[in-house]
């Protein structure tokens, strides 16, 4: 394994915030001993966050003597002291609020997965009241109330995500909001219309709804143009005064990295109305939003990325704070139509680029 990975899982606990951290496994820090040939990854050159040959470079240590890195705890402590020079500017981590209820089960780990694909995890043991929009998955089937609380978010004009796999749980609840079924069949899609196509075949449950009543922002077939069915893979249907998306998943929740990056981006636009930014990139591409105006973007790709933030009106500028280095927003973006779907607050757009398996951390101005 890279060391590189290693010093991810660091940095992303300090990222979280995290008050405390227990580094697994002590003896591993003093015993595995490391070796270039396996440790070293092929992208390391390109002026990533964690720099392999800078680390090996000899420590002077209190005495005055030089001793050249040889173990794991190595890493571990030129991560920490890199995280440390500016995790202090840090404030309290937000983003979309998800739903798990006390000793749920259902979609387990799924926060995990729509995190790798830009979507800011924030999960509550209580049902939100205060946001524009609440994802919630198969775990929120344990709450008795849960229908009546998806009402009231709805009522008040606010919207809620459900995914393919609560709908299948509570199928008569749900109807008692929109006549929507997760069946037991499957489809294996490869084609998403304007929104492109994978490599890949992905098998996804075939999500039923009654046409008018429901709308599909994004369908998927194999293939969908000029094919004879399609089967949505984001659907919105209208109670009230708000709006109850579907997001479908796939059986492997691997294959939502295969997805295309303008699919995603459609993901992250419906879920991302309570945040002053969001994502325009690829998969393996992440977001993490703090309250004080501060906010760091990461790749876990081993290529670099140029990727697209969509910011508020009032973000005119952003800066780099770990060089300074200032950003303005474009001029030569349109904003995006998408049938169905009112114009998004989110209208100044910045372009930036990521070395391999790296970080940048901003401030918004």
């Amino acid at each position: 394994m890279g060391m590189d990975r290693y010093a991810e899982q660091l940095w992303l606990t300090m990222f979280a915030k995290a008050h405390e951290i227990a580094l697994f496994a002590y003896h591993q820090l003093l015993e595995v001993t490391l070796q270039p040939e396996i440790h070293r990854t092929p992208w390391q050159g390109q002026n990533t966050s964690f720099d392999y040959d800078q680390m090996m470079q000899p420590v002077r240590m209190a005495n005055g003597n030089r001793v050249i890195p040889t173990t794991m705890a190595r890493v571990a402590g030129v991560t920490f002291e890199k995280i440390d020079e500016f995790v202090h500017l840090l404030e309290n981590p937000v983003g979309i609020k998800s739903y798990k209820p006390f000793h749920s089960l259902g979609d387990d780990f799924l926060q995990n997965y729509l995190g790798m694909i830009g979507l800011l995890m924030d999960m509550h043991p209580e049902f939100p009241t205060d946001q524009q929009v609440v994802l919630l998955t198969e775990q929120a089937k344990y709450d008795p109330d849960i229908i009546s609380k998806i009402k009231k978010q709805l009522q008040k004009g606010g919207d809620v995500i459900i995914t393919s796999s609560l709908l299948k749980a509570i199928p008569e609840k749900i109807a008692d909001i929109a006549e929507l079924r997760a069946s037991d069949l499957k489809a294996l899609v490869n084609d998403f219309g304007a929104f492109g196509q994978t490599e890949k075949d992905i098998l996804i449950p075939q999500v039923r709804y009654q046409t008018n009543d429901s709308w599909e922002i994004i369908g998927a077939g194999r293939p969908l143009k000029n094919g004879v069915s399609g089967y949505p893979m984001l659907l919105k249907s209208q109670y009230s005064n708000g709006y109850m998306y579907v997001l479908t998943i796939p059986d492997d929740f691997g294959n939502l990295y295969d997805l295309p990056a303008e699919v995603l981006n459609m993901i992250r636009r419906v879920a991302s109305k309570d945040l002053d930014l969001r994502l325009d990139a690829p998969a393996k591409v992440s977001l993490f939003l703090y309250d004080n105006d501060t906010f760091i973007v990461e790749s876990f790709l081993d290529q670099p990325v140029t990727i697209q933030l969509y910011a508020n009106a009032n973000i005119d500028q952003i800066t780099d704070i770990l060089t300074d280095a200032k950003i303005e927003k474009r001029t030569d973006v349109q904003p995006q139509r998408v049938w169905h779907l009112k114009p998004e607050d989110k209208t100044n757009v910045f372009r930036i680029t990521l070395p391999p398996h790296s970080y940048r951390v901003f401030k918004k101005n």
